[in-house]
């Protein structure tokens, strides 16, 4: 298994990396590619996205949690 990332998005001024998890529960896993996707690309934690089954979203030191319910704060950036 390799450390591919779902989805990656170019916004022109950057690369955007989301990661599409059908989980309803976040654990610090969603994170993994994203992790080794900034190392190797230099890319800034902020621009991070995991848009997961749950409810909730929030931010983390690692990236941003989306609720699937609020995938336009995704769709917004772009």
């Amino acid at each position: 298994m390799g450390k591919e990332i779902d989805l990656v998005v170019e916004t022109g001024d950057y690369l955007l990396p989301i990661e599409i998890k059908a989980g309803k529960t976040f654990t610090k896993d969603f994170f993994k590619n994203l992790m080794y996707w900034n190392k190797i690309s230099e890319n800034s934690a902020e621009n991070n996205y995991v848009i997961y089954g749950g409810d909730k979203s929030f931010a983390l030191t690692h990236g941003n949690i989306i609720s699937w319910k609020e995938l336009d704060r995704v769709l917004s950036r772009v």
